[in-house]
């Protein structure tokens, strides 16, 4: 039992590493204060989703950071941002 705490500190310190280092070379988005959110829902397909969240685990992203990059990214290229 001892092992698999060991194991599953050991993993949040490496994803924790991973985020710093993420954030360190600008590829994830870096909140400058406690931002106030709110749910967004729509309907998308349900086999998009399903690679949608495939390839978020996979890739060992957030569906909602992508999703926020994503929506930022179609604001700034389209001047709304």
């Amino acid at each position: 039992m001892a092992e698999n705490r060991f194991k599953a500190r050991q993993q949040q310190r490496a994803a924790a590493e991973q985020e710093r280092l993420e954030q360190a070379m600008g590829t994830v988005l870096v909140p400058t204060a406690k931002q106030e959110t709110e749910l967004l829902q729509w309907h998308v397909d349900k086999d998009l989703k399903g690679k949608f969240k495939a390839y978020c685990a996979v890739n060992g992203l957030k569906m909602k950071e992508v999703m926020t990059e994503l929506v930022t990214g179609y604001l700034k290229d389209n001047g709304a941002l």
